[in-house]
């Protein structure tokens, strides 16, 4: 019997990005997730004129992508990494009993 997984699953980040200025809360900005590059640039024009930002990733969504084969690819989205585990611990822990008992 193969010691390797029919469940393939990873979280991933999917957080919006944020360019924060402690000295001047007016010139925060929040990017979507996928404009991470548009951030980074906002970031660096500000540090350019000489103030002083922070670019981060906030951590308020996390997505668990399931991959089984001959199974349509799964996206389940969570609020917090750990319900993103605990969701993947539990799927991957049912479907190995649904291949056991095949």
């Amino acid at each position: 019997m193969s010691s390797k997984s029919a469940v393939n699953s990873n979280i991933q980040n999917r957080s919006p990005w944020l360019v924060r200025v402690r000295t001047q809360p007016d010139l925060d900005k929040r990017f979507r997730f996928s404009q991470s590059p548009d951030a980074e640039r906002y970031c660096a024009a500000l540090s350019a004129r000489g103030i002083k930002a922070k670019l981060a990733q906030l951590e308020t969504a996390f997505q668990l992508r399931v991959r089984r084969k001959g199974v349509p690819l799964q996206h389940i989205t969570f609020d917090t990494w750990e319900e993103a585990e605990q969701a993947r611990l539990h799927i991957e822990a049912n479907l190995s009993v649904t291949f056991l008992s095949v």
